[in-house]
């Protein structure tokens, strides 16, 4: 009814995207190409640049931490007996150590760094919490690139995903995991 009774663009624009809807399924059951042995260099690159990381990041807090564990980074972060950063809240008051939480972090002590004199033990304390904050950052990082891109279900050397033509707000086509997951 609303198409019926809206503008003469909205039929023209509906029968349009209805039309790619064919090529949409047909893509997703094609599936893409992958080249294996790419996916595998990328793969050994970013798990050994993980493993420097996390060499780094343990040595600078001082024992194995997992980044993704939420509780274990609030004790990290916010302890008095660990790095003692001033604490991010969510809007509910309780703790967070997600990405927001993290950069703001970063800004707090590169702030703090850039009010003391260089090369004194002040300033390398708070370098230290600065350097540890970035590498959560790019462990992280890595470990989202390896779990949504690189370590996914691939079949015949293909990668599939449902494609959906009017999956954004912008008209633009956007992907989903496959049928079977």
């Amino acid at each position: 009814e609303e198409v019926k009774n809206g503008p003469a663009a909205w039929s023209r624009k509906i029968r349009d995207l209805m039309d790619l809807t064919g090529p949409a399924i047909r893509i997703s059951l094609a599936g893409l190409p992958v080249d294996e042995q790419r996916i595998q260099t990328l793969k050994r690159a970013l798990e050994t640049r993980w493993a420097v990381a996390q060499f780094v990041l343990d040595r600078l807090t001082g024992f194995k931490t997992n980044v993704n564990s939420p509780k274990a980074m609030a004790r990290i972060l916010y302890d008095k007996d660990k790095m003692n950063l001033p604490p991010r809240r969510n809007r509910d008051g309780s703790l967070t150590t997600n990405e927001d939480a993290i950069v703001s972090l970063i800004g707090y002590t590169k702030d703090y760094i850039s009010k003391l004199k260089p090369g004194g033990a002040a300033n390398q304390y708070w370098q230290t919490r600065h350097e540890v904050l970035k590498t959560i950052l790019l462990i992280r990082g890595i470990r989202k690139v390896l779990s949504s891109y690189i370590n996914v279900p691939r079949r015949e050397g293909k990668l599939f995903s449902t494609y959906k033509v009017t999956g954004a707000e912008t008209l633009r086509w956007s992907s989903a995991k496959f049928v079977d997951g």
